[in-house]
């Protein structure tokens, strides 16, 4: 209380001397006491028990199995809030947990505040460990409803689906007031990388060390899919789309390099791309894009799908896509330390250089 954080749980009021404990409805958040502070369970008070479906549900330990494949046996299908809320909201047993966990999505939306004292990063600290606290509780607290969340307990990779499910259902119930604040504390930094972003779409592609046939990648789903980032439900949809979008970068990188090395051992004089106008004028064919070209692409593609908000997406995603789960690393990790990489090319001083050396100056 006295760091000025808001009361999230706690028990209802007694009546006639009893007080209630049933969880068949959602809880009454106005009338629950107790704090979220870090450190602290918020389902702590909340009274979970294993509320298993009965085994007629499932007439034999196959059947049982097979709905557990079914439901976490692919741990990428858990990309937007709406995937996430679909199969929680879906199982009975998880009834009590999910009403204790939507309560605590009101508080943190609508009740609770940060120290006054606390710098900008501080607050988005402070709320990056609220968050992970949140989804390490909804996890617990679905693990021990046992019944289908039964087989998350000791198979790591039904363990995984039931990681990226909270994850995503948590951060995209708080995404609105955590995303805002992401805006408010890089608001200055946005707006010089959108000016930067904004000259740089004027570059010739040979001023970042690609060739004209190189820009056939960014095609306009991976344009669509950019400019779309802000729209998305939750950091791991994000994340996911940027991952998507470096994928298909790669892939066209080496579809263009395929046709190139077609076209050497067909002994084609064309490269893939070049003009027979630069042939004649003795140029050289057009070089395949290699792995070394993706940072560049992508500053290209961020300019040109004109990007608002492109470093607190960046910061916003980097942060919050993986509060519990290991998101962090493998591709989507790349991908995002890629994303991540092309907008502060964009506004760094390389690049400002780079640009006026081609006479190029920033809007104010």
């Amino acid at each position: 209380p006295g760091a000025g954080f808001e009361p999230l749980f706690g028990e209802s009021p007694a009546v006639d001397g009893v007080r209630e404990r049933t969880t068949t409805t959602a809880p009454r958040v106005e009338t629950r006491g107790g704090y979220y502070t870090d450190g602290d369970d918020p389902f702590g008070n909340y009274p979970f028990g294993n509320r298993s479906l009965p085994d007629a549900s499932f007439p034999s330990r196959m059947s049982f199995t097979l709905e557990a494949q079914r439901l976490w046996g692919n741990p990428g299908r858990f990309v937007s809030f709406d995937d996430c809320a679909e199969v929680l909201g879906s199982l009975p047993e998880a009834d009590d947990a999910m009403a204790a966990c939507d309560a605590a999505v009101f508080r943190f939306n609508f009740r609770y505040a940060a120290s006054v004292d606390a710098s900008p990063e501080e607050r988005l600290g402070a709320w990056r460990r609220d968050g992970s606290d949140l989804c390490q509780s909804l996890l617990r607290a679905l693990v021990s409803c046992g019944g289908r969340f039964g087989s998350c307990a000791g198979t790591p990779r039904h363990r995984e689906s039931l990681v990226n499910a909270v994850e995503g259902y948590v951060t995209g119930g708080i995404q609105g007031k955590v995303f805002h604040g992401v805006r408010a504390t890089y608001a200055s930094d946005d707006a010089e990388a959108e000016r930067a972003l904004a000259a740089i779409e004027s570059l010739p592609p040979g001023a970042l060390g690609l060739h004209p046939s190189h820009l056939n990648a960014l095609d306009s789903f991976a344009v669509g899919t950019i400019r779309g980032l802000a729209n998305m439900s939750c950091p791991g949809h994000m994340a996911s789309a940027v991952c998507d979008v470096v994928r298909h970068l790669a892939a066209n990188c080496a579809r263009l390099r395929s046709w190139r090395e077609e076209e050497e051992r067909s002994g084609a004089s064309l490269g893939a791309g070049a003009s027979r106008d630069d042939v004649a004028d003795g140029h050289e064919p057009a070089p395949a894009p290699s792995t070394d070209d993706l940072l560049s692409l992508l500053v290209v593609l961020v300019a040109k799908a004109r990007l608002r908000h492109p470093v607190s997406l960046a910061m916003y995603m980097d942060s919050f896509h993986a509060l519990i789960g290991s998101q962090h690393v493998g591709e989507i990790g790349y991908a995002l330390a890629n994303f991540y990489g092309a907008v502060q090319y964009a506004r760094s001083e390389p690049m400002r250089d780079l640009l006026t050396e081609w006479g190029i100056h920033l809007a104010n």
